[in-house]
């Protein structure tokens, strides 16, 4: 006799239920298999000395048990930087992580004390020295990329929202921050994301929030657009404002406290660019000081004191060597 159990889910079960699909990922459940004959047609090398990566350890299946595999028999896996965050947020577990399962940790030019494993190393997005940006007669207006998070828990990177509370904060920042500007310069003003992205909760509810403001999409980077305008304005503890610091494009940082936290070591290098007006708590404040000195920001970003600063902090966190090739070469001699 068939009995049929009818059991009504709670909430929480059906919440859990749909969490599967973003948290368990399918590969080490029932595609082992497969992804091991995956990994025998790619031809890796069957005995490496070094595996190397900056990135894959955290999204490439096939290369998360590929290294697995030669680094139980040996080899030694070395884990590059590969973007922001990384040394100035706390918590970092994506960082406690890298360093954790590397043999060595490379990052752009901080060290920690307490952890022997990390190197300070170079940004390696650019070698040699890094590119200059030729701004356009005609370039106006702020250029302010934004970021996309899930509204399901599951993202651990720290320095940015990660919950559905945290996402209203980050938007409500914005709003703040560009409903205050002056009229004149918002027109000339753009926020710039990524298309056909899985989630567009912050993109569509500023475009609910403000009237008329220009959106960009595009898959390149917002650095390809710093030509175009005169200020750049960044609002999360990200790659892009290391990037801008590093080109020396004038620059503003808009962090909410409740998801940018630093930790001890770095809070220091971060109270200098509060100081020195670049880095604000509050969007009014943010947008204020850009109404009240748009016309001379030249004197203002090229401040000898503020430069001083800059290049220290740039320095630390996103190092340029003018000998990359020597540098890892180094490396691999120790």
């Amino acid at each position: 006799m068939n009995i049929k159990i009818n059991k009504r889910l709670t909430n929480f079960e059906h919440f859990l239920n749909n969490q599967l699909i973003y948290n368990f990922p399918k590969i080490f459940f029932e595609g082992y298999k497969s992804a091991r004959e995956k990994i025998k047609k790619m031809r890796l090398p069957s005995n490496p000395k070094y595996v190397m990566t900056s990135l894959d350890q955290h999204f490439n299946d096939l290369f998360k048990i590929y290294a697995g595999e030669k680094k139980s028999k040996g080899s030694k896996l070395y884990i590059f930087q590969h973007g922001g965050t990384y040394g100035s947020s706390d918590p970092c577990p994506t960082e406690d992580l890298d360093v954790k399962i590397s043999d060595k940790y490379f990052s752009w030019g901080w060290e920690n004390a307490n952890e022997k494993k990390i190197h300070p190393f170079y940004c390696q997005r650019y070698f040699f020295k890094s590119p200059k940006i030729f701004k356009k007669n005609y370039a106006d207006g702020i250029i302010l990329p934004i970021t996309e998070m899930p509204l399901v828990p599951g993202n651990i990177h720290n320095g940015r929202p990660r919950s559905k509370m945290e996402l209203e904060l980050y938007i409500d920042y914005i709003a703040k921050f560009l409903t205050n500007i002056d009229g004149n310069i918002r027109d000339k003003s753009a926020i710039k994301t990524f298309p056909n992205h899985r989630f567009n909760y912050v993109r569509d509810s500023l475009k609910h929030k403000l009237n008329k403001i220009k959106i960009i999409e595009t898959n390149l980077t917002t650095m390809k657009y710093f030509k175009n305008f005169k200020i750049y304005v960044e609002t999360v503890n990200s790659t892009g404002f290391l990037e801008s610091l590093m080109l020396n494009y004038p620059t503003i940082l808009i962090f909410n406290k409740k998801y940018c936290s630093f930790r001890n070591s770095s809070q220091n290098d971060f109270d200098k660019l509060e100081k020195s007006k670049i880095l604000f708590y509050c969007p009014v404040e943010a947008s204020n000081f850009i109404n009240e000195n748009y016309n001379n920001l030249e004197k203002w970003w090229y401040d000898e004191e503020l430069q001083l600063m800059r290049k220290n902090f740039c320095n630390k966190y996103v190092r340029i060597s003018e000998n990359p090739e020597r540098e890892f070469k180094k490396i691999l001699n120790n």
